[in-house]
């Protein structure tokens, strides 16, 4: 087999290059997104908790005699009232602020874990995508683990999330068979490269 020529070994080296800066992009988009899944979790099991406790106050204002009259189909608001005599007025008012705040509530736990779950779906297409690059790159060794902590660079983000999703959309690039000519392979990497 002849050896490569020198500008096919150039084309390679530039090939590489350009796949191990995707890496990098990859790289600090995923430890930013990862940062925020974190955050967002953790927010979101702050709401859950604060349901959890709102549901046993709730609970023992019903006890204590309070309860909740439906509007019921002619559309008007429901009311919280004492069930009986002496029924101790915070045990009212508990239950007409979560009349008042459940659809708040509601909505603010479902961006959370619209959130959450949106976070979840790219750090798992990065992780692919980055494990594709890291291939092409011609490298095992992540360099997530050094990726600066603070913001990154305008666009990078946008850059690996698009990668990221044709990953995701399309899989990888078919392999070539280990019979394709050098220049063959050279070429299509530098073709998929080139993309991004």
């Amino acid at each position: 087999m002849t050896e490569p020529h020198a500008w096919e070994l150039r084309q390679h080296e530039k090939a590489q290059a350009a796949a191990a800066e995707t890496v990098g992009r990859l790289a600090r988009a995923l430890a930013e997104w990862e940062t925020e899944l974190d955050y967002r979790r953790e927010a979101l099991g702050q709401i859950v908790a604060d349901r959890h406790d709102r549901g046993a106050r709730v609970l023992a204002a019903h006890q204590a005699g309070a309860r909740m009259v439906f509007g019921g189909a002619s559309g008007s608001p429901s009311t919280a009232e004492a069930a009986w005599p002496d029924v101790p007025a915070d045990a009212v008012r508990v239950i007409a602020d979560h009349i008042v705040q459940q659809p708040l509530w509601d909505a603010e736990e479902t961006t959370a874990l619209s959130a959450v779950s949106d976070l979840e779906r790219r750090v798992h297409q990065t992780r692919r995508a980055l494990n594709h690059w890291l291939a092409e790159a011609g490298t095992t060794d992540s360099p997530a683990d050094s990726a600066p902590v603070g913001p990154i660079e305008n666009g990078a983000v946008e850059q690996a999330e698009a990668a990221a999703v044709a990953v995701a959309d399309h899989g990888p690039p078919a392999v070539q068979s280990p019979a394709a000519p050098f220049s063959t392979r050279l070429a299509e990497l530098g073709r998929r490269v080139a993309g991004w």
